[in-house]
C-alpha cells in the first residue's frame, strides 16, 4: 500500500509509544499509531496561522492537514501506574497457558468486527507481547473468554478468573483515557461487547476519546500510512454503530452528529490484506466477515435515520402538536425509511441472512456480541 503524499503545509502527526523510544518505531507497527495528543478543531480563520507559529516546548502543535492540528504533550508521559512490562506479565498470569487459544478464538470475532490490526497478532505470535498495549491485550482476553464460555462451553477457559481479569481491563482502560491512543479505542470497543456493563457511560467515554484522536474526521489526506487510515475508518464506524445502538437501547440522544461526521464510507482498501491475518482462514470467510461489518454499518445508518425522524425530542413534540394528525405524521416519516430498510434487506447477501440457516457461526458470534451491548 502506498503512503499518501504530503499535502502542502501539512506536517506528520507526532506519535508516542506507550513504552520505548521513538527510534525503534516503524510506520507499519501498531505502536506508531499510539500518539499522545488532543485534536484542536478549526474554529476561526486565524487558527491555521496560530498553528504555524506554535512554539516548541512542553506543549506544541502538529498539523494533520490545513485545518486540523493536535496538541502534543511532552513525550514520556506515563499512561499506566505500573510499567508496561509488569502489566503485561500480570495479564499473562491471569490467563496462564490459555493465552494463545484465547487469541485464536478472538481472531474469529475480529473477522466480523475488524477493529484489531493484523500487526497485533504478528507481535503476539513473535513473543513481543511486552510491546503490546496492556489495556487492549486484557480486553481481547476477557472478550474472547466470555464469548468462548458462552458460545463454545469451553471447559478449559473456566479456570480463568474472569472477574479479576475484567476488573483489571477496566482499570487499565480508565488509566489510558487520560491520554488516549487508537489502542484505547480498540480496548473500549471490545469492553462494550460485554453484557454486564453500563454501556451508556462507557459509550460517552469512548466518543470523547475518539474526538480527542480526530476519529470523526476525514483522514484521507493526512500524512499517515494507508494502514492507519484504514484502521481509523474501521474504528470510527465501529464506534458509530455502538453510539447509535446505545441511543436506541437506552433512549438517550446519540453523541455522534451527522453534521460533524466526516468519515468516508468503507471500501475494500480499508481492510488489511490477507497475508497479515490468519493463514488458516479461507478467503471466503474473510470476505464474509468484512461484508458483515459493512452491512452492519449500513443498517446502523438506517437506524440513525429512524432515531432522527421519530425519536428526537423535537420529533416527538411535533407529533404531540399534530394531535389527531400525529399518527399520519408518524407514518409519513416512517414510510421512506421502511422502503430503505426493505431495499437493504433485499440486497443483503444470502450468506448473511439469519433466516436461511447458512450464516457461519463466527458471524453469529460477532452479531451477538454487538447486539448484546
Amino acid at each position: 500500500m502506498q503512503t499518501p503524499s504530503n499535502p502542502q503545509g501539512a506536517m506528520k502527526i507526532k506519535r508516542e509509544e506507550s513504552g520505548g523510544s521513538s527510534a525503534s518505531r516503524s510506520d507499519g507497527s501498531s505502536n506508531s499509531w499510539q500518539y499522545q495528543g488532543s485534536h484542536m478543531g478549526y474554529t476561526t480563520e486565524l487558527d491555521p496561522i496560530l498553528f504555524d507559529v506554535s512554539y516548541s516546548g512542553e506543549l506544541s502543535y502538529q498539523k494533520s492537514d490545513g485545518r486540523n492540528a493536535f496538541l502534543i504533550h511532552q513525550p514520556g508521559t506515563p499512561r499506566y501506574p505500573e510499567s508496561q512490562t509488569a502489566l503485561v506479565h500480570t495479564i499473562e498470569r491471569f490467563v496462564g497457558s490459555h493465552g494463545p487459544s484465547l487469541i485464536q478464538h478472538f481472531r474469529s470475532i475480529n473477522r466480523s468486527l475488524p477493529i484489531v490490526e493484523g500487526h497485533f497478532f504478528e507481535m503476539y505470535n513473535s513473543r513481543q507481547r511486552i510491546s503490546l498495549d496492556p489495556a487492549l491485550l486484557s480486553s481481547i482476553y476477557i472478550v474472547a473468554a466470555a464469548s468462548g464460555l458462552h458460545e463454545l462451553e469451553n471447559a478449559r477457559w473456566q479456570q480463568i478468573d474472569l472477574v479479576q481479569l475484567e476488573g483489571l481491563a477496566f482499570r487499565l482502560f480508565e488509566n489510558a483515557l487520560l491520554s488516549p491512543t487508537l489502542s484505547t479505542i480498540q480496548a473500549g470497543l471490545l469492553l462494550m461487547q460485554l453484557t454486564n456493563i453500563d454501556s451508556k457511560f462507557l459509550n460517552t467515554q469512548l466518543v470523547g476519546a475518539a474526538f480527542e484522536l480526530g476519529l470523526h474526521l476525514d483522514c484521507s489526506n493526512w500524512t499517515v500510512s494507508s494502514l492507519e487510515q484504514g484502521l481509523r475508518k474501521r474504528l470510527a464506524w465501529a464506534l458509530y454503530m455502538e453510539d447509535q445502538w446505545c441511543s436506541l437501547v437506552h433512549g438517550r440522544p446519540s453523541l455522534i452528529s451527522k453534521a460533524h461526521w466526516a468519515v468516508h464510507d468503507l471500501c475494500q482498501g480499508d481492510f488489511e490484506t490477507t497475508d497479515r491475518l490468519d493463514e488458516n482462514v479461507s478467503l471466503d470467510d474473510l470476505k464474509l466477515g468484512r461484508e458483515c461489518f459493512c452491512q452492519m454499518v449500513v443498517l446502523t445508518g438506517i437506524l440513525s435515520s429512524i432515531l432522527e425522524a421519530l425519536y428526537t425530542q423535537k420529533a416527538m413534540q411535533e407529533f404531540d402538536d399534530a394531535k389527531e394528525n400525529g399518527t399520519r405524521l408518524v407514518l409519513a416519516r416512517a414510510k421512506p425509511i421502511q422502503v430503505t430498510l426493505k431495499e437493504w434487506f433485499t440486497r443483503l447477501p444470502k450468506d448473511l441472512k439469519m433466516d436461511n440457516g447458512q450464516a457461519p457461526a463466527t458471524i453469529g458470534t460477532a452479531l451477538t456480541l454487538q447486539c448484546q451491548s
